[in-house]
């Protein structure tokens, strides 16, 4: 998990020194960096290492995450910093 926490801070700072990186470097490029980590990330909440079925007894209450989580806009990005931890 430690591994998703990274990669979340790093989009928060990116997105924060947007309006600077988008005068150095071509937005293409951006993207496609933003697009390689969310796929990384997605891996990982998708392997069997990250993967826990559901069971009743083991998680009472809980909160079910739908929406377009591998979508490079806001609220993708929210679903995926919430499933993050």
């Amino acid at each position: 998990m430690k591994r998703l926490n990274i990669t979340a801070t790093i989009i928060n700072i990116t997105d924060k020194l947007k309006p600077l990186l988008v005068k150095i470097l071509p937005i293409t490029f951006l993207r496609n960096v933003k697009k390689g980590m969310v796929d990384s990330t997605m891996e990982k909440l998708e392997s069997e290492e990250t993967f826990i079925p559901f069971s009743r007894t083991a998680n009472p209450d809980g909160v079910n995450l739908i929406g377009y989580i591998r979508g490079e806009i806001g609220l993708g990005e929210s679903c995926r910093l919430v499933a993050g931890g």
